[in-house]
């Protein structure tokens, strides 16, 4: 994997998505140069998916894994975590490799414990095209969701 490639999963529950919303500001993390604080998320304000990079030497199973105890708690962990897809996309100013992965949460929400991001929230295949989202998490939702046989129009966010 190369520097700066993502791993994101779609966790389902029923027919329902989880998603997170996204902050406007980055907070500044352990070991961060000052100057990166405070600087802009890209889509920031986005209901996207859960996950984020893969750090060197870590598979992206294992990142999504990763990311998913350090934005929801360990409780969040799924059993089974399926490949689902890739896609190249474009992140700032470099194409950046992104492995969507999809698996069932196997918990109720008040078992999760948010630790980034401003909010999540499970929304029904009718509320998820209404959704500000980021083009790739929308494309990976809709192989999601023609994979588990349910039609899904897709609409432009708004």
């Amino acid at each position: 994997m190369a520097k700066g490639d993502g791993a994101e999963v779609v966790l389902y529950k029923g027919d329902q998505v989880l998603l997170q919303k996204r902050t406007r500001w980055r907070k500044r993390e352990l070991g961060e140069p000052p100057e990166d604080m405070n600087q802009p998320f890209t889509f920031p304000c986005h209901w996207v998916l859960f996950g984020g990079e893969v750090k060197e030497g870590e598979t992206s199973e294992a990142a999504v894994r990763r990311e998913l105890t350090t934005e929801l708690g360990p409780r969040s962990l799924p059993l089974t975590i399926r490949l689902l897809g890739t896609a190249r996309v474009l992140r700032g100013d470099e194409h950046r490799q992104v492995y969507f992965y999809e698996a069932p949460l196997s918990c109720d929400l008040s078992d999760l414990a948010l630790k980034e991001g401003d909010g999540f929230a499970l929304f029904s295949l009718e509320e998820l095209p209404h959704l500000r989202m980021r083009p790739e998490d929308r494309l990976a939702i809709e192989r999601f969701y023609g994979r588990q046989g349910f039609g899904w129009a897709s609409v432009p966010a708004p």
